[in-house]
């Protein structure tokens, strides 16, 4: 019976050395060396979560119905902003951290020439914090100033 308790101690105390071993290797580092983080929420304009081009949502301002965020694509986006009278200086997109090097650099690109056509004078493109809606202190991927 002693020797069955002393497994079930050692199991416990292994399980809790390897979750504490997981949340440190999952802690978030900089995409890259000399990344820095984004400070500027209050400031911006818009602020979109991308999923893909056929599901974005606009986070700021608050673009809801029953509580629910609303769903817009590329080629709503603009109507969408217009509808909510979005001023065109600061625009700010969240991306999600499952893409290569090369899909954020033709994601960001893309992004830049669409915001830039609706009359956005910056765009910065971050990583998605996956704490909410908030981008404060994301990582910048891409800032167009």
């Amino acid at each position: 019976m002693k020797i069955m308790q002393h497994i079930d101690r050692y199991r416990y105390t292994g399980m809790a050395a390897l979750l504490a071993m997981v949340f440190l290797v999952s802690c978030e580092t900089p995409p890259q060396a000399g990344a820095t983080k984004f400070h500027d929420a209050a400031a911006a304009d818009v602020v979109v979560k991308h999923y893909r081009w056929e599901h974005l949502n606009i986070i700021k301002p608050n673009y809801r119905e029953g509580g629910f965020l609303i769903p817009v694509t590329r080629d709503t986006l603009g109507p969408a902003l217009d509808r909510l009278g979005v001023q065109r200086g600061l625009a700010v997109v969240a991306l999600g951290w499952n893409y290569t090097d090369a899909d954020l650099e033709k994601l960001t690109q893309e992004w830049r020439e669409l915001l830039r056509g609706l009359g956005f004078q910056q765009v910065v493109a971050v990583h998605a914090t996956g704490r909410g809606d908030d981008v404060t202190g994301a990582w910048i991927i891409h800032d167009s100033r």
